[in-house]
């Protein structure tokens, strides 16, 4: 199985140094960008103590209004503080969403991706956690969450059924109380798909955006012999 590289931005950011630290074995390498550090002092220790061997690329703007850029200096202070493979790109005078917008930024973090490349392939099956850490990220095994849910729906199975005719799910009951949770339901319905049609649109430009970057790449790729070639002075 090959390695996985991960970069995100944002959120997402803060996601791939969470993946990086759980599963490390998985990973080739990581770059985030403008993350939201969410541990500090020995918590954030503890989180690279699990990826040393893990290269990463952080990139962050030095006018970040919504991810501090003070925060990701002190993490980008630890990770060198603890001898790791740490790039950082401080992009003087960009906000928040700058890293994630710059082509020449996207092609040199390809190039850190082909540069950690990885010859020993990554395990099948990942360990699962410690109990320590299972139960520090709520982390329970297949088998469990299968018990949990069985426990939950006899639970509702044993409620007593509401007297009188079942009221039709579009027909919004009588008394106050239940009215308000009604309009919460037709709101929930709403957003739902709202958010739905919004993900469809963000995964089909994620998708073009992503073969357009491997077009990108294959194409470099390619071109890099005889690029090299071009450049070496004539007999």
């Amino acid at each position: 199985t090959i390695r996985c590289t991960g970069a995100r931005h944002s959120m997402g950011g803060a996601g791939t140094l969470h993946l990086g630290a759980s599963y490390p074995e998985l990973w080739a390498a990581l770059v985030p960008l403008s993350p939201p550090v969410l541990l500090a002092g020995d918590a954030m220790l503890e989180q690279l103590g699990r990826m040393l061997e893990l290269p990463v690329m952080v990139v962050t703007g030095e006018k970040d209004n919504i991810t501090p850029v003070q925060p990701v200096r002190e993490l980008v202070a630890a990770m060198q503080e603890l001898g790791m493979d740490c790039r950082y790109h401080e992009l003087q005078g960009s906000g928040h969403a700058v890293p994630a917008l710059r082509p020449k930024l996207m092609a040199e973090i390809f190039d850190f991706f082909e540069a950690c490349r990885r010859a020993v392939p990554a395990p099948q099956e990942c360990a699962p956690p410690s109990a320590a850490e299972a139960g520090r990220r709520g982390w329970q095994p297949e088998h469990k969450q299968q018990e949990q849910l069985e426990a939950e729906q006899e639970e509702e199975q044993r409620q007593p059924p509401s007297s009188g005719a079942k009221p039709s799910e579009d027909s919004p009951p009588h008394n106050g109380q239940s009215q308000v949770k009604f309009r919460q339901q037709g709101d929930r319905k709403w957003l739902r798909h709202t958010f739905t049609v919004l993900g469809h649109l963000q995964i089909g430009s994620l998708k073009l955006e992503l073969a357009d970057w491997s077009v990108f790449y294959f194409a470099k790729s390619r071109l890099a012999p005889v690029s090299s070639l071009c450049q070496r002075p004539f007999a």
